[in-house]
């Protein structure tokens, strides 16, 4: 079963250094801390984390596209729009290889961010 650790929690959130206080407004520090708590002291699940995970997606949402400047909605829709290929290119490691329009454009945002699918 897929846990996350304080450990994952570090290694993400120092892969966003700079980027959240800067483009978003977030307090780095304090995302951090929120991200450690939520999980607690030991590991959490990957459903756990899923739970969790959409509660907070929903309040950035409302947050975000109703009350935000411009720059941050554009930021906010590009890291959804990464989260969408990080899902695809999960579930297609797990089984499908069929091509399509969507296949491609997602192999294209993936190539052209760094990463492969």
């Amino acid at each position: 079963m897929l846990q996350v650790s304080k450990h994952d929690v570090d290694v993400f959130t120092n892969s966003l250094k700079g980027i959240l206080n800067v483009h978003i407004g977030l307090d780095e520090d304090l995302f951090h801390k929120l991200l450690v708590n939520a999980i607690g002291e030991g590991e959490v699940s990957a459903a756990e984390i899923a739970e969790i995970a959409g509660q907070i997606f929903n309040q950035l949402t409302n947050t975000v596209l109703v009350n935000s400047a411009p720059i941050h909605r554009k930021i906010f829709l590009l890291l959804l729009q990464g989260l969408v290929a990080a899902d695809y290119c999960s579930a297609r490691a797990r089984g499908g290889d069929s091509v399509s329009v969507f296949s491609e454009s997602i192999r294209m945002f993936v190539e052209l961010y760094g990463g492969k699918c």
